[in-house]
């Protein structure tokens, strides 16, 4: 059984033992294996080296939950360590208030500075032109906004991280992330770029595309399980095994009277419920979404999610 790296292992690489004790609080006390190939043989905590390198830059590409997050998290607080100032690109606005108060949360006690700039929030756009910040949270727009009207802010920054990088083939978000990319590489060729993407369709043009390597993983931190309930039993593939059904029993046949949608969709969610398992349903349209959310709202005695509710009303629509 291959031995997992342990996170304190990281002041190997130069992490203080201040920045090691707050991940270890806030993390599992071992990296992922993707995070650990990152950190070996990417060089994702190295500062300073390898500029005018095509090699520096580092696309990384692997499914939701697998860790890709806290490589980006990683990198830019290594550069704050050195010195060194970091942009953390985003899509959304909501996306980036909650990454900030994320990195506010975690390293403001430590003396790191975070700034945020989004097309709401414009408080800190003269230090980021300044370059009186250590980590800058911004969204794509308002980054495009600023290299197009003051791109000198760019010379004094060591690494841009770009999050959800498979909207490259989103309608809307690709063309501007295709010119981000290039102006980055074309015209700061000092400044190191991770991007960090979910599998996409086409994915060959996008590896061929990049202007640097690529970590490609497959693994799954938590096994995916597709499959259908019929009877009350639950008959699955996992995304490790997909040849091998497996079964579950979700509840009693007798539960279902003449098939009927409520009746599955209701016993199957108060099984997933009492597994304690976080469960996302998906309908076609907005109106039956509003609809079913409320009706198991008023068949389920659980508690309403305040804050969560609360954080929805403050987010933009999509």
């Amino acid at each position: 059984m291959t031995k997992l790296m342990k996170i304190k292992s990281l002041k190997n690489y130069g992490i203080p033992s201040h920045i090691v004790n707050i991940w270890e609080k806030d993390y599992p006390p071992y990296l992922l294996p993707l995070q650990e190939d990152a950190v070996r043989n990417y060089g994702i905590l190295n500062c300073g080296e390898g500029s005018n390198d095509r090699d520096k830059n580092l696309l990384v590409i692997a499914p939701t939950s697998s860790g890709k997050t806290f490589i980006g998290e990683m990198a830019a607080i290594a550069q704050a360590i050195h010195l060194q100032k970091t942009i953390y690109l985003v899509p959304l606005r909501a996306l980036a208030d909650e990454k900030y108060r994320h990195f506010k949360n975690l390293y403001s006690h430590c003396g790191i500075d975070m700034v945020i700039s989004t097309r709401d929030r414009n408080e800190d756009d003269h230090n980021i032109i300044s370059g009186d910040y250590d980590v800058a949270v911004m969204a794509y727009e308002k980054f495009n906004y600023f290299c197009l009207m003051c791109p000198r802010f760019l010379d004094i920054v060591s690494l841009v991280i770009i999050d959800e990088m498979q909207l490259i083939n989103d309608s809307k978000w690709g063309p501007l992330l295709e010119s981000m990319v290039n102006h980055i590489d074309r015209k700061n060729k000092n400044i190191k770029i991770i991007a960090l993407s979910a599998f996409v369709e086409g994915q060959d043009a996008l590896l061929k595309w990049f202007p640097g390597r690529t970590l490609i993983s497959y693994q799954r931190p938590v096994e995916l399980r597709k499959g259908m309930v019929r009877d009350g039993i639950f008959n699955y593939i996992t995304s490790k095994k997909k040849k091998n059904y497996k079964k579950e029993v979700f509840f009693k046949p007798e539960a279902v009277v003449d098939n009927c949608f409520k009746d599955y969709l209701l016993e199957t969610v108060r099984y997933l419920l009492k597994q304690g398992e976080s469960t996302l349903i998906f309908f076609a349209t907005c109106a039956e979404t509003q609809k079913w959310a409320e009706w198991l709202a008023s068949q389920l005695e659980n508690p309403a999610a305040t804050c969560a509710l609360k954080e929805l009303k403050e987010m933009e629509e999509t």
